[in-house]
């Protein structure tokens, strides 16, 4: 990657996203679109048009970029503004020297748009990983669509019995009705605590073993997201 000229870099990352997205998408690089605040059109370093499974149609503005240091959070803080500007929902940051733990927290926080930052030597493995809510789907009619969860936020899970202990797993908040939605560590079976009765132990639904138990319900100070669950999980039965 070193000896690439910064337009071989962005071509490779546009071949890239064709081989991930098929023929059937529409890549553009080096493309320039309107900007919504009227100021100047915006360049964008690969542009993706494509249709998903979970989400329809959808844009990707892509942004490939080759620094001597890993991304930094003004970095981010940047990009989240071309984003916007541009009215597309996802974005995606590729980077040739891995980002700083300021830069992943920023991208995280980000509410209205999804947005990630991806070591190029990661790309070819990325998916968007975006479901639909499973708590809400069931209650909308038919003319509204539930909300939709990005599985990418890492939290820490207390574990049973063992005061400052944690376990890592994947989860995300559905944008509509604020349901936490986890990736059981254990199995990958997704988990959705705001089902379960409170402070009662369930045994994970991929038949792991491992056992889950929602505490209760916290408000946050989010809007997008207003109640999430504090969850205590029991590696094996006692």
């Amino acid at each position: 990657m070193t000896e690439m000229s910064p337009a071989e870099y962005e071509d490779y990352v546009a071949e890239a996203m064709r081989e991930k997205f098929g023929e059937d998408a529409n890549i553009q690089r080096n493309v320039r679109l309107p900007s919504r605040s009227g100021v100047r059109d915006r360049q964008i370093d690969v542009l993706v048009d494509a249709s998903l499974r979970e989400l329809g149609e959808v844009r990707i503005v892509v942004e490939a970029k080759r620094y001597g240091t890993p991304v930094d959070a003004k970095a981010v803080e940047a990009f989240i503004g071309l984003v916007v500007d541009v009215g597309a929902k996802i974005g995606l940051l590729v980077t040739n020297n891995g980002f700083t733990e300021g830069a992943k927290r920023r991208a995280q926080l980000e509410r209205g748009i999804h947005l990630e930052v991806v070591p190029i030597e990661e790309l070819d493995d990325w998916e968007p990983s975006f479901l639909i809510c499973q708590a809400c789907a069931d209650s909308v009619g038919e003319d509204s669509m539930p909300g939709g969860v990005w599985l990418d936020e890492p939290i820490d899970l207390e574990l049973d019995g063992e005061e400052w202990d944690t376990i890592d797993a994947l989860a995300g908040t559905c944008d509509r009705c604020g349901s936490a939605h986890i990736v059981c560590p254990q199995c990958e079976t997704l988990i959705i605590p705001a089902e379960w009765p409170e402070d009662e132990w369930i045994e994970c639904d991929g038949g792991c073993g491992l056992m889950w138990k929602r505490r209760r319900m916290a408000t946050k100070d989010d809007l997008s997201a207003p109640e999430h669950a504090l969850v205590t999980v029991r590696l094996s039965e006692t």
